[in-house]
């Protein structure tokens, strides 16, 4: 299977014969402009430069110079945190000043200290990471509760190390269908946009096979796997965490990601393992995942009837399975 890189497809496109055909596709891309960060992030930006305006209209102050931007910016941030909004807020304002206004970045010194400062003091709520017992069962509870396909693709998420995003957008065209292995091309991740690259996992587990295989039976190329929304896929996640009372251990689709690596390291050992399959460009931020995993996992005990539970939908799950391996 050759897997051909996002630059070269991309080249592909644009260096055509004429200047007519030239012009065409790239009208088709759009203007430049808008080509610097994903869309998803640019409408992010844009609500926080909206609410960041709004917010110096109202108090009439005047930001027209590089450490007016820096102290208007500060004293948004720390009106932010006194009225309890969210702390995503402050550095997508930060952000989005910088994206709106080129010549701020690395000058909002201020702004980025009150930030980290935020960061420092007020920790997320980190999603539990999976083990394969807690995957297994909490899938077998998405396919009772009628979310079979959300649970064959919570499968996959979990062995490719997939983001929530890259799971929710991953189309049919993007899976290379094989018998004793598959590949799945990732096209829009983090370090692939920045180096203008696509990012293909190899699946070689038959189990991960099967329900990608069952994921993908009667889908256009264009199509996505899971076929559904991300508020649809957290609704069914939030459904599940309630029937098992586990609403306390913030098992969300992130659970995936974070988990997989966890599992991935203790199965290898190896950082650099990890690293290449979940797609993070430094190493070390996969041990930062993986650190907080481990001792996450090893403090989370389940009461005897969750316990009970997961032993039950367990077996349901791999009942479904045996199923499907009969269909593909």
């Amino acid at each position: 299977m050759k897997i051909v890189p996002a630059r070269e497809k991309l080249a592909r496109v644009l260096n055509l014969a004429t200047r007519a055909d030239r012009k065409k596709a790239r009208a088709k891309l759009g203007p430049l402009t808008s080509l610097r960060i994903a869309a998803q992030t640019r409408n992010r930006y844009a609500q926080a430069w909206l609410r960041f305006r709004h917010f110096c209209w109202e108090r009439e102050l005047h930001v027209n110079t590089v450490s007016a931007f820096d102290m208007a910016l500060s004293y948004y941030i720390e009106c932010l945190w006194q009225e309890g909004e969210p702390k995503p807020w402050s550095a997508d304002a930060v952000a989005a000043a910088q994206y709106y206004v080129p010549c701020l970045k690395r000058s909002l010194n201020l702004a980025w200290s009150l930030c980290s400062a935020w960061n420092r003091l007020e920790l997320p709520t980190r999603a539990l990471p999976f083990d394969p017992d807690t995957l297994v069962a909490f899938c077998g509870g998405l396919l009772r509760a009628g979310f079979a396909r959300i649970a064959a693709g919570s499968i996959l998420g979990f062995n490719i190390l997939s983001r929530t995003g890259e799971l929710l957008t991953l189309t049919r065209s993007q899976v290379q269908l094989g018998k004793d292995e598959s590949v799945v091309v990732f096209s829009q991740t983090k370090r692939g946009q920045r180096l203008g690259i696509d990012e293909p996992v190899v699946i070689r587990d038959p189990s991960v096979l099967l329900v990608l295989r069952f994921l993908c039976a009667g889908l256009e190329p264009g199509d996505t796997l899971l076929q559904c929304s991300e508020k649809q896929l957290r609704s069914a996640y939030a459904h599940v965490s309630a029937c098992l009372d586990l609403q306390r251990f913030a098992c969300r689709p992130y659970s995936l990601r974070r988990g997989g690596a966890t599992t991935l390291f203790r199965a290898t050992g190896s950082l650099d393992v990890v690293a290449l399959r979940g797609r993070w460009g430094a190493v070390l931020t996969a041990r930062r995942y993986i650190d907080d995993g481990v001792a996450t996992m090893a403090s989370i005990a389940f009461s005897p009837w969750q316990s009970a539970q997961f032993a039950v939908l367990g077996s349901e799950l791999r009942e479904w399975l045996r199923e499907l391996e009969s269909r593909f």
